[in-house]
């Protein structure tokens, strides 16, 4: 199975991003961070803490934004969170 990072709200429909392996995984997570500071501006609320991983996330550190990700994931507007891709040729479910 093919791990994708799912992220979607009321607004739009959901976006789709190739979390398959380690290094895409890595990069999912920055797009996202990305595209929730960009288009949704999402991080104007931020405390202390969110503060240090958001400088860190903006300079490109994936993990500072999972991190910040994970923490804002009950947020409205930043919900998101990881699905399989089935292959319907595969043998089992």
């Amino acid at each position: 199975m093919t791990k994708v990072l799912v992220y979607g709200n009321r607004k739009s429909d959901d976006i789709l991003i190739d979390a398959s392996t380690p290094e895409k995984e890595a990069a999912a997570f920055l797009k996202l961070f990305n595209y929730l500071d960009n288009e949704w501006q999402c991080y104007s609320d931020m405390d202390g803490k969110q503060k240090i991983l958001y400088g860190k996330a903006k300079a490109g550190d994936a993990s500072a934004a999972f991190r910040l990700l994970s923490q804002r994931k009950s947020y409205e507007y930043e919900e998101w969170h990881i699905a399989d891709l089935i292959d319907p040729f595969a043998e089992n479910l």
